[in-house]
């Protein structure tokens, strides 16, 4: 069993993100669960909060970004999913994109002027990363997708899409970062 105390910053996240979900996302709960929509001015307010950036080392380090999840879903658990989803998207840029790209999109993701969704979900194989169909095969200096996705959260509001997919066949293993 692990114990840990949450420092004073990661406390004071964890209040904001309280306050903000009990000001502004509690009074639209009963009309997103009616329609089945998200409000993407909500969305925006979040990513103005810092709230939808992610950063293994900064501000919205994992902890963080756990003590945010956590307080924006103890009012609307759809909420709380769809800024989780918000971040993955972001996650395989933070730890494995290249400089250029980094530099390209995470400053208008982490500011909400941009969002990222993940791509992981299969019509034959569900959610299971390593039984994935998806392939990325390298021509020159490009990347050619063969796969199929389905079930892409935020998709709809989402400006761009991280795939995963294999680029070869070695062995299964985890990935650490």
């Amino acid at each position: 069993m692990y114990e840990f105390s949450l420092t004073p910053q990661q406390e004071m996240l964890k209040k904001s993100a309280r306050e903000f979900a009990e000001k502004e996302i509690d009074p639209l709960v009963s009309s997103m669960d009616e329609t089945g929509e998200t409000p993407i001015e909500l969305i925006k307010k979040i990513s103005d909060l810092g709230f939808a950036a992610i950063s293994p080392t900064g501000p919205m380090d994992h902890i963080s970004t756990i003590a945010v999840i956590e307080e924006i879903s103890r009012i609307s658990p759809a909420m709380g999913f769809a800024l989780q989803c918000l971040q993955a998207g972001q996650a395989p840029l933070v730890h494995f994109g290249s400089d250029e790209q980094k530099d390209k999109f995470l400053p208008n993701l982490s500011k909400g002027e941009i969002y990222a969704s993940l791509a992981v979900t299969e019509p034959s194989g569900g959610s299971d990363l390593f039984g994935i169909g998806t392939t990325a095969k390298k021509e020159g200096e490009h990347y050619i997708l063969n796969g199929r996705k389905c079930f892409i959260t935020n998709a709809h509001i989402s400006d761009i899409h991280m795939v995963l997919a294999k680029t070869g066949a070695e062995p299964k293993r985890y990935l650490s970062t």
